[in-house]
């Protein structure tokens, strides 16, 4: 049986910010690649913050096919109590 990488909150959006921070991430598709590759992921969910970029997830999911990878469209919903 083998292991398979998951992160089902990946950002791969530029200027998406972190989590509680104040910083901005420069996403790039090859650190995306790269990412990918170091932590040997086989699936993958693109989350940015409250917005579903399609052009984005179109070359991510190209470029997982290349990998012969695996992602899911998704979205992080920012919400207020």
């Amino acid at each position: 049986m083998e292991w398979i990488g998951i992160d089902l909150h990946m950002h791969t959006q530029e200027g998406v910010t972190r989590d509680g921070k104040n910083d901005v991430v420069n996403f790039t598709y090859v650190d995306f690649v790269n990412a990918v590759l170091k932590f040997n992921l086989g699936l993958i969910a693109t989350t940015n913050h409250n917005v579903f970029n399609i052009e984005n997830f179109i070359v991510v999911n190209y470029l997982c096919n290349i990998m012969n990878r695996k992602a899911l469209p998704g979205i992080e919903i920012d919400t207020s109590m």
